[in-house]
């Protein structure tokens, strides 16, 4: 672990921000470690200590500047760690890493998306005691890129079900028809009993973040869209999280230019669009 000095939220450098709760205070971790994932602790997510080193990878076949949207996750006992890789001969994946402590070193258990597909930013749902992710198939592989959620063993070592279409980001009529129909970034959540989806793409105003909901509140859907984003500003990828009792979204803004990325915190209580 290397640490360094205490550093204002605003001086953290980081896209694709996760706050899991912990000892009386959250872990944050996200896109900004080259070879590997990392985090920062912090009390009050104004001043984070780290990093961190939670992967320091040793796989030489994977492109040591390429590891993106780390989340951490506690299920059964142990803490979990989902997060892209590239190796440098085939196609971008997720795999899940495991840990005792969620501040110490994971160690790989395995990839979590289809072999021979394109996929990015998996995310972890357990659903009537089964776990799944819900990953995002790329645009640069089917143009029109996709969300879809497949069924993982009891104990996450490996996919066991077939992968299962939700969505197309061009259902969403927000997104911005420029040949480029990104998804990006999904995480799960149920909001008055109903089952939803934050998910990230383009519109008018830039990189956004919008919900999708299930109508039969199970992840195979059918998912609706919400006709407007929740956030439209040059930001996103964004998840929830609940601190004194309130409801939070994080997210990176702005989306570019690379450097300037900043970890932003939004109250989402009273948005009509969530």
């Amino acid at each position: 672990m290397a640490m360094i000095d205490k550093l204002n939220i605003k001086d953290v450098r980081i896209r694709d921000p996760y706050v899991f709760p912990y000892n009386e205070g959250y872990i944050i971790t996200g896109t900004f470690k080259e070879n590997g994932f990392a985090a920062y602790f912090s009390k009050d997510l104004e001043v984070f200590e780290g990093p961190y080193t939670l992967v320091d990878n040793q796989d030489t076949n994977l492109n040591p500047e390429k590891f993106w949207a780390p989340e951490i996750h506690f299920y059964r006992g142990k803490y979990y760690l989902i997060g892209t890789v590239l190796p440098l001969d085939g196609k971008r994946y997720s795999m899940i890493y495991v840990s005792d402590d969620p501040l110490k070193e994971f160690q790989p258990l395995g990839r979590c998306t289809p072999e021979g597909w394109q996929c990015l930013d998996a995310t972890l749902f357990v659903e009537d005691g089964h776990p799944y992710v819900v990953f995002c198939r790329e645009w640069l592989e089917v143009t029109d890129g996709e969300m879809y959620a497949v069924r993982l063993a009891d104990d996450l070592s490996r996919i066991v079900g077939e992968p299962v279409f939700l969505f197309r980001a061009s259902e969403a009529k927000w997104v911005r028809r420029d040949n480029r129909y990104i998804t990006d970034g999904p995480f799960l959540f149920r909001d008055k009993g109903i089952l939803k989806m934050l998910w990230s793409s383009f519109g008018e105003g830039g990189y956004a973040v919008a919900t999708a909901h299930s109508v039969t509140g199970k992840i195979e859907g059918k998912w609706i869209q919400q006709e407007n984003p929740v956030f439209a500003d040059h930001g996103g990828h964004g998840m929830i999280f609940e601190k004194d009792g309130e409801r939070y979204m994080t997210i990176h803004q702005p989306n570019s230019p690379t450097g300037a990325e900043r970890m932003v915190i939004i109250s989402i209580e009273d948005n009509d669009n969530l």
